[in-house]
């Protein structure tokens, strides 16, 4: 089976629909994941959406996703990939295409999806508790009489 045919027969696998993408990559959503192939250089990269990048001043996310990606990378399970101008987090992985087969695909695929909506609640709850921070941080700036409103500088 080629590489193509593979990935059409996961889709049937999970009742998704693929979608042949402009950049010639195929494309099926899993459990509200979307998840891409990209075949290149005889391997097959799989791309799976997590979530947007929230906005992060002290780059607690950043640094989260950044030892995270070292440590998934070095088990050689995969990575975290950031679209800069959707500001989109992704996991990846590459699989030799010489030793692809639906099965083989499937446990990816699985993998990648838990690995998605795992990794989306932490992003979640760290966002979250960023957002907490910064709001207690203006809120005590606001209260403080040397910044807040009722203050007049002389």
């Amino acid at each position: 089976m080629t590489c193509e045919e593979i990935i059409k027969a996961l889709a049937e696998r999970y009742n998704a629909l693929s979608a042949l993408d402009d950049d010639g990559s195929l494309a099926i959503e899993v459990d509200d994941t979307p998840v891409s192939f990209r075949k290149a250089n005889g391997a097959v990269a799989v791309v799976a959406r997590v979530c947007e990048m929230p906005e992060d001043a002290q780059g607690r996310v950043a640094r989260l996703l950044l030892k995270a990606s070292a440590l998934m990378a070095a088990a050689g399970s995969g990575a975290f990939t950031l679209d800069e101008s959707a500001r989109e987090v992704s996991i990846a992985c590459t699989l030799p295409a010489v030793r692809l087969d639906v099965d083989s695909l499937s446990k990816a695929v699985e993998w990648l999806v838990d690995a998605c909506h795992e990794w989306k609640g932490n992003i979640t709850a760290i966002a979250a508790v960023d957002d907490e921070l910064e709001r207690k941080r203006l809120e005590e700036r606001a209260l403080n009489p040397l910044f807040g409103g009722n203050f007049m500088r002389v």
